[in-house]
Parts: C-alpha cells; sequence; structure tokens
C-alpha cells in the first residue's frame, strides 16, 4: 500500500485488503484462544492427576486427645467410660437400666490396626451383616465388625445375657458417629522426668457433682513401662485411707503398686499406679510416682467438665 501513489493505476483492491487484514487478526485471536485453553486444559489435567496421587492416606494411629467417635445408648446399652490411644480408641458399655453393670465395648481401630489386618484389601471373615452407615460390616459369632472408615475397623462386643445379641450389636454399631471433639481431663502434670501421653480415660457422667470414684485417668509412658495418674473423689489418704507418708507436705498413702496423694485443695486425691511393665523402676521407684503425683494440679472445679484442661501435660 505505501508504494501506491495518489492517482496511479493500481491492481490493489484496499477495501479487499482491510477485510483480509481483519480475518487474519480474527484468525490470529483465535489460535491464541485454543491454544490459551489447552494450556489450561493440560495444566487442571496435570493438577488433578497431582492431588490425586498426593491424597491423604487414613490415618494409621490415632489421636489419644482426640475423641474419634462416640456411642449413643441403643439396643439397652449405654457408654459408661472412654479411652482413648493411639492403637486403638474403647467406649466402655454398661446396661442401659444399670449402667454400673458391664455389657461390652466398641473398639476402633485406626486404618491398618485391626489384630487381623494384613493389608489395604483385608476384609474380616465372618458372615455378611447389614451394613453399619453405609460402610460394610460382617458378623464374627455375636459380634458386628465394619469398616467405620476407610480400611479402619471397630467392633461391637456384647457380654449380656440376650437372646439377640446380633441385633443389639447392630443397634449399638449404627449409633456410633465420628466426633473428633477433644479429650478434657479435670489435671495437668508437669513431669520432672520425659514421659509420653500413651492415653486417656474418662468416664461418662452427668453433670453436677462427679460420683465417687475416679474422674479421669491418664496413662503415660516412659521406655517400655506405663503408669496411670488419675484423679479421685475416694480413697483419700487421711480419710479413707491411713496417711502413711508425706508428700509435698500432703497426706499420702503408698502401696506396692502405686501412690496416692492428697491434692492441694484436700478435695481429690492423687492416684499414681503401675499400668505396665517394670514402671515402679522406669519411673524412679516409689519416691518417683511420688513426685509426679507431686505434680498434679486439679482445675478449679473438677465438677465442672466445662473447666477441664485438653492437654494435661504442661512440662
Amino acid at each position: 500500500m505505501r508504494s501506491v501513489r495518489p492517482g496511479t493505476d493500481t491492481t490493489v483492491d484496499v477495501a479487499q485488503a482491510i477485510r483480509e487484514g481483519k480475518r487474519r487478526r480474527r484468525t490470529r485471536n483465535a489460535l491464541s484462544a485454543v491454544a490459551a485453553a489447552v494450556v489450561v486444559c493440560v495444566v487442571v489435567t496435570v493438577s488433578s492427576w497431582a492431588l490425586r496421587d498426593r491424597a491423604p492416606e487414613p490415618a494409621t494411629t490415632l489421636d489419644p486427645l482426640r475423641q474419634a467417635v462416640s456411642a449413643g445408648s441403643a439396643g439397652g446399652f449405654t457408654p459408661v467410660a472412654y479411652r482413648t490411644a493411639a492403637d486403638r480408641q474403647e467406649i466402655a458399655l454398661g446396661l442401659a437400666d444399670h449402667p454400673d453393670t458391664p455389657g461390652g465395648a466398641v473398639t476402633l481401630y485406626p486404618a491398618g490396626g485391626h489384630p487381623g489386618q494384613t493389608g489395604p484389601d483385608w476384609r474380616p471373615a465372618g458372615d455378611p451383616a447389614p451394613d453399619v452407615a453405609g460402610r460394610a460390616a460382617v458378623w464374627s459369632g455375636t459380634d458386628v465388625v465394619w469398616e467405620w472408615a476407610d480400611r479402619a475397623w471397630a467392633v461391637v462386643r456384647l457380654d449380656a445375657a440376650f437372646p439377640d445379641l446380633r441385633d443389639r450389636a447392630h443397634r449399638v454399631a449404627q449409633s456410633v458417629v465420628a466426633d473428633g471433639r477433644p479429650v478434657t481431663v479435670p489435671f495437668t502434670l508437669d513431669p520432672d522426668v520425659p514421659v509420653r501421653l500413651v492415653a486417656v480415660r474418662v468416664p461418662v457422667r452427668s453433670t453436677g457433682s462427679p460420683a465417687a470414684g475416679e474422674l479421669a485417668a491418664v496413662e503415660l509412658a516412659r521406655g517400655g513401662a506405663t503408669v496411670v495418674v488419675g484423679l479421685r473423689s475416694d480413697a483419700l489418704p487421711g480419710r479413707d485411707l491411713p496417711a502413711d507418708a508425706l508428700v509435698a507436705g500432703r497426706p499420702a498413702a503408698v502401696t506396692g503398686d502405686g501412690v496416692t496423694v492428697l491434692d492441694p485443695g484436700g478435695r481429690y486425691g492423687v492416684r499414681v499406679a503401675v499400668g505396665h511393665g517394670d514402671a515402679v523402676a522406669a519411673f524412679g521407684g516409689i519416691a518417683g510416682l511420688s513426685a509426679l503425683a507431686a505434680t498434679a494440679v486439679p482445675v478449679p472445679d473438677p465438677a465442672d467438665r466445662r473447666s477441664w484442661t485438653p492437654d494435661p501435660l504442661v512440662g
């Protein structure tokens, strides 16, 4: 176009040239859009594959400070205590009409953690049972075993003498729901030696003043030995037990497998007892167990669960 001088003859069709330029521009834009779309598609596809390949595996341990599930009252049974540990969680059951009468348990395992589990595709042997919350289940005698989470199995075992235990066990299983709520206890500990929290056990109680007995307890490990530290409202030294020692200036009762020390307020007893292995030696003898009990500090109002702490170890 620049070589064409005004007023001279030319074979160039100006209008056609303008149309051709616009067409080429539209073509380039369209090709750019297609290329961009292809890039986006590839990125999305690769990202999807990456996310799929990096999908988190089911947890192979449980958190002792979290209650993975809770159970309701069903089939004539009711929860009476929870024990949370890394390798399993257990819900002790009592009879609904007589909770002090043991009635069985719900035992929950992490992925791959069932004692008989041999691989990711393992399924327990047994007769097919109705599903539990949409997940596979089998009968093992009168127990019901079901996959409560991916590759993770749970068992309801009932001990009571009912003729329809299978039906009752299945109803208990149906009452089990994923929870994940923090576990709390009514005291803190500041051990002088390195310890590891392995489990927490908390009885189920109604609101108001706690009933006589253990309010809650933690299991601590050192090496291959464990001790159980619990806060009790009964068996108080100097009241229910002879006070044959003083620990941190407080009455204490020493037995062969542990020691009970009156708490600083004089209302509760801190019981430290052997759990597993040679705990007396691992924790420094009775003197070491007594020192551990002396570090226990109850929350201001142990009768009020709202004041309990989710972190019992402060050291």
